[in-house]
């Protein structure tokens, strides 16, 4: 289960919209909105790009967002 608030957080304080977030991943807007809302799991592959995007380096803080 990943901590949707911290993502979204993350998201903001890089100015990524939920629409440049999917298109980057190559998912649709609706996906990435199931796997947020933790409807649908995110593959690490999609995990580790998000990481690169929002540059979260941090291993706690990786920890934090998608292992809460």
């Amino acid at each position: 289960m990943i901590n949707s608030n911290l993502l979204k957080s993350h998201m903001a304080l890089h100015s990524v919209t939920q629409l440049e977030m999917a298109n980057k991943l190559g998912i649709s807007i609706s996906t990435l909105n199931k796997k947020i809302a933790n409807k649908t799991h995110f593959t690490i592959e999609e995990a580790k790009q998000i990481c690169s995007i929002l540059q979260i380096s941090d291993n706690d803080e990786k920890a934090n967002i998608f292992f809460s």
